[in-house]
C-alpha cells in the first residue's frame, strides 16, 4: 500500500522526470536521522515494484531514478538546487524550466519562486555545466532588466540570478540586479542564497 509520503515522491518524478537518494532525503526523508537511508531504501522498493527504473550518472556517481527517459546531469543540478530550498525550511516552491524570455533570446535553466520565513524571492538559475554564462547573456539580462517584463510578474523586483558553478573565472557584477555564484556542491547555500 503506498501512503501519502509514496505518492508524493511518485508525483514529483511524474513532474519533474527523475530524482536522487539526497534529493529525496532533502524533500521527504529530512525530519529522521536515518533520512538518508530510508529514502535510499523506499526508492528501491519502487524500483523492485516496476514503478522506477534506476541508473549510476558516471560524471557524480549518484544513483538516479527515473520512470520514462533517463535526464542530463544539467537537468539533475536544476533538481538538486530545487531540493535544496525544501530542505532549509522554503515554501510554496515553484519552479518553471527553461523559461523563454526577449523573444527566446535569453533563456535560463529556470525561475524559482517561493516563500522562506516572510519573504518572498525570485530567482533566474544558471547551470555553467556544459558552458560558461558569459558576458553577452549578462547583457541580455541587462536588457531583460530595462524591458521590465519580469519585474511587472515579480512584484516590481528583478529576481536574483544564480549562476552554479566551480569556474572562477567570470564575475559580473550589476548595478541592476544581484549576481550569486554557487558551487556544485552547493556549499553556504543558506548563506549565499537565503542570507542566513
Amino acid at each position: 500500500m503506498l501512503r501519502q509520503r509514496d505518492k508524493d515522491i511518485l508525483k514529483h518524478i511524474e513532474n519533474y522526470k527523475a530524482i536522487t537518494i539526497y534529493q529525496a532525503y532533502r524533500m521527504f526523508y529530512n525530519t529522521s536521522k536515518f533520512g538518508y537511508d530510508q529514502s535510499k531504501k523506499r526508492l528501491k522498493d519502487f524500483e523492485d515494484l516496476g514503478l522506477l527504473k534506476s541508473y549510476k550518472e558516471k560524471i557524480t556517481g549518484q544513483k538516479v531514478y527515473y520512470m520514462e527517459h533517463q535526464v542530463s546531469l544539467h537537468d539533475l543540478y536544476v533538481l538538486d538546487f530545487y531540493s535544496m530550498l525544501y530542505f532549509t525550511g522554503c515554501n510554496n516552491i515553484e519552479l518553471i524550466k527553461t523559461p523563454r524570455y526577449l523573444n527566446n533570446m535569453i533563456i535560463p535553466d529556470a525561475f524559482f519562486k517561493f516563500q522562506f520565513r516572510e519573504n518572498l524571492y525570485f530567482l533566474l538559475l544558471e547551470v555553467d555545466f556544459t558552458h560558461q554564462t558569459n558576458m553577452s547573456k549578462f547583457q541580455m539580462y541587462e536588457k531583460l532588466f530595462r524591458e521590465g517584463t519580469l519585474q511587472k510578474e515579480c512584484y516590481n523586483t528583478f529576481p536574483v540570478i544564480v549562476v552554479m558553478s566551480n569556474s572562477t573565472n567570470i564575475r559580473y557584477e550589476s548595478n541592476n540586479f544581484d549576481v550569486i555564484y554557487i558551487d556544485f556542491s552547493m556549499s553556504n547555500f543558506n548563506h549565499k542564497i537565503l542570507c542566513i
